[in-house]
């Protein structure tokens, strides 16, 4: 359908990255204006593809003509005479013998010295049509409210838990960081005693040999009494090991 839209002389252009030249999702189709070319906006599948016509929104910016320095169209479409910006001779400006900036130029169009064609402020620079002042105008006068407390950070508040839809299903406490929990205050002799009872219980094992032999029989001790009666007959018997 595409194809029995275009004429030959029709373009169909990728747009790109003004940097980077990477080629864009978007292409730009140009049709002259007749009955047929509205039937593109009827196009839904290209190759397969899904795709959406719209029409080219360009951008309010008044075209400028360096070949007669005028107004709404291009140097390459100009068929009038060429004017020069710098003296208004009849020729390019690019093509003028004054090289030097001009202090105090003169606008060819409007004939006020102080400025060029292309001053906004010129009384011959196009003004902007009603409909994109009252436009202008709108987004002027639109102020915009930005809620502060609708993105205020919250403690033990997540970025899932704010977009969870269901507020009930909470999620599980935070387990409080080892660096911001305080310090044990631990005396300074503890370890020095601590120290002191394992020198004790190792002198105590190379005394009495027969202890670890005695602690492994205590499990299989009825009552206390049995209990005493082997740790005796370990202490007795230090070289000798404990039977059952």
């Amino acid at each position: 359908m595409l194809r029995q839209i275009l004429d030959p002389d029709e373009r169909v252009i990728q747009l790109t990255k003004l940097r980077t030249r990477k080629p864009l999702p978007f292409s730009l189709v140009e049709l002259q204006r007749t009955p047929k070319s509205e039937e593109i906006f009827e196009i839904k599948h290209v190759n397969y593809l899904k795709v959406e016509v719209e029409r080219y929104r360009g951008r309010n910016i008044v075209s400028h003509c360096y070949k007669c320095n005028w107004y709404h169209h291009k140097a390459g479409e100009c068929e009038s005479k060429a004017r020069c910006l710098k003296c208004a001779g009849p020729h390019e400006t690019n093509k003028c013998n004054i090289t030097d900036r001009i202090p105090n130029p003169k606008c060819i169009n409007c004939g006020e010295t102080g400025n060029v064609d292309s001053f906004r402020g010129c009384r011959a620079f196009p003004k902007p049509s009603f409909t994109q002042q009252n436009r202008l105008i709108n987004l002027n006068s639109q102020q915009r409210t930005f809620n502060t407390n609708a993105n205020r950070v919250r403690d033990n508040f997540s970025y899932s838990r704010a977009l969870n839809q269901h507020p009930l299903q909470e999620m599980a406490p935070r387990i409080p960081s080892i660096e911001n929990s305080k310090p044990i205050d631990i005396p300074t002799n503890a370890f020095k005693d601590i120290a002191e009872e394992l020198a004790e219980l190792k002198n105590l094992m190379q005394e009495f040999p027969n202890l670890f032999s005695a602690l492994k029989e205590l499990k299989k001790a009825r009552d206390t009494t049995e209990k005493l009666n082997i740790l005796m007959k370990a202490s007795d018997n230090s070289g000798t090991p404990v039977s059952g």
